[in-house]
């Protein structure tokens, strides 16, 4: 075994183990709204628990979409005795009253599907709960595209919904079509006799689950058997019986700031020995598995384990808390990582093991999640917006209503905006549409003469924006602009946000806010991301601000992220493919992490030389800064070039198309590739994976300082904060087509 070590032994009692529960400052529920259609209303559901409501929900999924794009569920039982459809069709919502309250119950056979989902996108699925019924067999809902149904599945969101007494919660992949890129937010999942969440087939992808809660499944979140792949943050697990997650195969994973209570494991990846996934798994909290070993890697990585802590069954006195051992010698890294027993860790295969700490069980304190709170609804104000002409007027009369969060909602349609919205400073107004996308759409119409910004939003902006589309038109300069947004504490945030085209979202010149976006979509654009610095960033001095996408999916860039001024941006869990050859290209200095992702650009000219643009994906030229890459599937090469006296760059845990993937450095920058695998071409006859040779000596210190920026910008919850400070979110909101979709700027 090669092996680092930088370990800290600490024997302590502090304080008893404590589950608290932030005080945050929650999402809420808004609606109904006169637009929506209503199941009991409009198609004669029942909802006694006695009727059998099947026909009259079938009717409804099948045809609400003509009038309307959203269905809404009233409080009730609502018997089922038949599997419901839905096929190639999306951008709607389904919405529940509430989870405690509304009640689709299983009363078919066993083994039934209560929702089949084919080839549905851009659809939201909210505040039900699903009951199997204590039938066997039974799914919840079953997104599976067959292939042939026009649409496919993608862009789906389950948020605040409730799974119990079923087989399975959600099913996702149908050998193998897509269904990618979609979120699980704030649901409960009691009593699954398989899993939770199954991702099942190769095409289902980028499946992000998010402050859940998993009590008494036999799994929590899991694509065996099948493939696919998912990323957990902030999750609660309460005694699963196989294990809260559990990996098969497929692309990179993140498993991150998690919460495991009394579970048999909290992870376990069983895996063919020679097969290697790029997965990160940080930031968990595991209590009192049955099974001595927490944590049980079957598969030769590159695995990346940050800042667990491992509190063992009083009944463990000795380790291993956490095997990582396949019959091929593997790769990994622990660093940061916290055991209540000795010999906490078994590895076979290269191994980096930095600040490991053995403490007494007691001074282990549970992290603070919020778990799957249901947002309330609190019977806000509601303006209705008629036409775009009309909707500075609105926003005049909902300024009346400052600091009780206004709705103004906007039915299905198209608004033509010809003259630029302001929002005025404070208003804590909200947006809401009836499912955006291409449902209802905020449209510029105000020509080349007039080429906007779109909407302004003046400091301190206290907005949010919901279900509904931003859409400029050629020659429009700005979607929404967001003045003086630097203030201390400054917030943005947000869940599902979207960019298409043009310069996707500028931070220009800000040190202080905090923005951070859950599932980030990002196409099409010329640069998706560029962060500039503030004063302080550009003096190297330290500085709260920050830029973080935690989870997405991005297309067809010709380059995806930028970083000048000593600006601050990481990304995590995302994946991109796209046909221009390039993905990065960073000068000046700042710093910039990869943690999870995918990157696979189209392919460089045949005889394209090292110096040409397109001849790497990730180009590093005369760049000062810090460039990490961690659990990286990369398919292309990483060229650093130019002066770049101070360049550092990592790459660990990557798996890469070959093993020559960088371009000879100059010898002033600091590389390193560490701990990296790659699959061997067939012409190689080679096993499935080997080892990459590692690039750089590294010390300690160094690799620490690489590993910063992903071990300290974590997600945070959504705290109250002054009302004097900016505060804006986004949530399930698209803004595309214009030169610049979203500016933050601090002036």
């Amino acid at each position: 075994m090669k092996k680092i070590v930088m370990m800290v032994a600490v024997m302590v009692g502090l304080v008893a183990l404590v589950q608290a529960r932030p005080t945050v400052d929650n999402e809420e529920f808004v609606g109904p709204f006169p637009s929506w259609a209503n199941v009991k209303r409009d198609f004669g559901a029942v909802g006694d628990g006695k009727a059998d409501d099947t026909a009259a929900i079938q009717k409804a999924l099948t045809t609400f979409w003509q009038k309307s794009r959203v269905l809404y569920f009233p409080a009730g039982t609502y018997r089922l005795t038949k599997g419901l459809e839905l096929a190639g069709t999306g951008c709607g919502m389904i919405i529940g009253e509430d989870p405690a309250k509304t009640i689709l119950k299983w009363d078919g056979e066993d083994n039934g599907v209560m929702l089949m989902c084919n080839g549905v996108h851009h659809t939201k699925f909210s505040r039900l709960t699903w009951n199997g019924g204590g039938k066997k067999g039974v799914s919840a809902v079953f997104h599976g595209w067959d292939g042939h149904s026009s649409g496919v599945g993608t862009a789906l969101e389950h948020s605040d919904e409730i799974f119990v007494d079923v087989a399975l919660g959600i099913r996702a992949g149908k050998p193998h079509f897509m269904d990618a890129e979609s979120s699980v937010i704030r649901c409960r999942f009691i009593r699954c006799t398989e899993a939770g969440v199954r991702i099942q087939s190769f095409n289902a992808l980028d499946w992000f689950v998010w402050d859940s809660e998993f009590e008494d499944c036999a799994v929590g979140i899991t694509n065996d058997p099948g493939a696919g792949h998912f990323h957990a943050y902030r999750n609660i697990f309460r005694r699963s019986k196989v294990a809260d997650i559990a990996i098969r195969n497929a692309e990179y994973f993140g498993i991150r700031h998690n919460l495991s209570l009394n579970s048999k494991r909290f992870l376990e990846c069983r895996f063919v020995d020679g097969w290697a996934v790029p997965t990160t798994v940080q930031g968990n909290t595991v209590v009192d598995s049955t099974e001595p070993a927490s944590i049980l890697i079957g598969n030769a990585g590159p695995t990346i384990f940050l800042d667990n802590v491992i509190k063992s069954a009083a009944s463990v006195t000795n380790g291993p808390g956490m095997v990582l051992e396949t019959k091929v010698e593997g790769d990994y890294v622990a660093v940061g990582n916290t055991f209540t027993v000795a010999n906490p860790i078994k590895a076979r295969g290269r191994f980096i093991e930095l600040q490991t700490k053995v403490v007494d069980a007691k001074s282990i304190v549970l992290p603070e999640l919020t778990g799957a709170v249901t947002p309330r609804n609190l019977d806000r104000k509601i303006f209705e917006c008629d036409n775009g002409t009309n909707l500075q007027a609105v926003i005049e009369k909902a300024a009346g209503y400052k600091g009780k969060r206004p709705v103004i909602h906007f039915a299905r349609g198209t608004y033509a905006l010809s003259k630029t919205i302001t929002v005025p400073a404070g208003l804590d107004v909200q947006f809401v549409g009836d499912s955006g996308s291409e449902s209802t759409v905020l449209q510029w119409a105000g020509g080349t003469n007039n080429p906007g910004p779109m909407m302004v939003l003046a400091s301190p902006a206290r907005a949010t924006f919901r279900d509904l589309q931003i859409a400029g038109c050629a020659g429009t300069t700005v979607g929404l602009q967001v003045l003086n947004a630097d203030q201390p504490g400054a917030r943005i945030s947000g869940d599902g946000l979207e960019v298409i085209g043009g310069l996707g979202l500028l931070a220009n010149g800000l040190d202080q806010a905090d923005i951070s976006f859950r599932s980030f979509y990002h196409m099409g654009c010329d640069t998706s991301i560029k962060v500039v610095g503030g004063p302080l960033a550009a003096a190297g001095k330290p500085h709260p601000g920050r830029v973080v996408l935690f989870g997405g999916a991005s297309s067809n860039n010709r380059y995806s992220y930028d970083v000048a001024n000593g600006g601050r941006l990481m990304v995590q869990d995302t994946w991109y493919e796209g046909a221009p050859p390039t993905f990065l290209h960073m000068t000046g200095f700042g710093t910039f992490t990869m943690s999870g992702a995918m990157i696979a650009p189209g392919r460089a000219a045949p005889n394209a030389a090292p110096t040409d643009p397109s001849f790497a994906g990730v180009a590093l030229e005369n760049f000062n800064g810090t460039a990490t890459f961690l659990s990286t599937v990369f398919g292309t090469k990483v060229v650093v070039a130019g002066e770049g006296k101070n360049a550092s760059v990592m790459l660990m845990g990557v798996q890469p198309g070959e093993e020559n993937m960088f371009v000879a450095p100059p010898s002033e920058s600091h590389v390193a590739l560490l701990q990296s695998r790659r699959y061997a071409r067939p012409d190689e006859g080679l096993p499935e994976t080997r080892p990459v040779p590692n690039i750089g000596k590294p010390d300690a210190e160094w690799i620490l300082k690489m590993l910063e920026q992903v071990r300290t910008d974590i997600p945070r919850s959504l705290m109250t904060i002054p009302k004097g400070t900016t505060d804006l979110r986004f949530y399930r909101t698209s803004v595309v087509g214009c030169a610049t979709n979203v500016l933050i700027q601090a002036n």
